[in-house]
């Protein structure tokens, strides 16, 4: 960067940008935040700085890597979210910045391979609350502030969770929030709650099943094991009745524990 054979970086940027298809850009900047080398050339005749910008600002302060809330791109006129990393010299001294617009329409299409239910609302807000995306699309959400709504104040309260009420289109839903690991954002999953209770009502449904088939083998297995107890002790008190009434030559079958039967006569003397 402190270099002057400066058109090197140039042929280096506009060569790694294909391998970030997620990036619209890939832009280096000096202290000033005057553009080094941008892999899309500005047009002919005008002139680019991004001293004014709030992430060069952040940066050339805090020297420390900075994530941008939503704006629009000088060159291509998109919106988009800067992710920026400062540039330090052998002696720690803030020398400008790497920066790489991300292409949120290219996250759209990421999103859109998720296996969610086809009425599922996706959202991705920002720290400062600003919807940064939302499938399916609406282009007025976009930039829209929801630091008001209770669905984003509780999730600025906990890292992931889930909320039974109005989301952010205001119908009723199921909401489930979660923290990005890696940029201050949260993402949103809202699904009716018709669709929600219906997944629990089969599961309930499929529990009681499981319950009703195993109080009929309970029952079964009881029934079983209760005929094989109370049929000695039938067989024992059908030999004493007799006994008592004075057949003395009367015999009690005795069945063995290996369920063979074998006959005995016991005898009272």
């Amino acid at each position: 960067v402190t270099g002057r054979d400066r058109w090197l970086l140039n042929l280096l940027v506009k060569n790694l940008k294909p391998k970030f298809p997620y990036f619209l850009n890939l832009i280096l900047v000096d202290e000033r935040g005057d553009p080094i080398a941008s892999a899309i050339d500005s047009p002919p005749g005008q002139g680019v700085s991004y001293a004014d910008r709030h992430w060069f600002q952040e940066i050339s302060l805090t020297r420390r890597p900075v994530v941008s809330e939503l704006i629009t791109d000088r060159l291509t006129g998109l919106t988009h979210v800067v992710i920026a990393d400062p540039i330090r010299d052998r002696n720690d001294r803030f020398r400008g910045a790497v920066a790489a617009p991300i292409d949120l329409q290219g996250l759209q299409k990421a999103f859109g391979r998720l296996m969610l239910p086809t009425d599922a609302t996706i959202v991705v807000l920002d720290r400062r609350g600003t919807v940064l995306l939302r499938l399916p699309p609406k282009t007025e959400w976009m930039g829209r502030r929801v630091t008001d709504h209770a669905l984003f104040q509780e999730s600025t309260r906990s890292d992931r969770g889930f909320v039974e009420g109005p989301s952010l289109d205001g119908t009723d839903q199921l909401n489930a929030f979660a923290a990005t690991s890696r940029a201050p954002w949260s993402i949103l999953v809202s699904i009716p709650l018709s669709r929600a209770q219906a997944g629990f009502m089969q599961k309930m449904r499929q529990a009681a099943a499981l319950i009703a088939a195993a109080l009929t083998i309970a029952f079964i297995l009881g029934t079983f094991l209760s005929r094989r107890i109370a049929e000695p002790v039938r067989r024992l008190a059908k030999g004493a009745r007799a006994i008592g009434e004075g057949r003395l030559d009367a015999r009690i079958e005795r069945v063995s524990s290996d369920d063979q039967r074998d006959r005995e006569t016991i005898r009272t003397q």
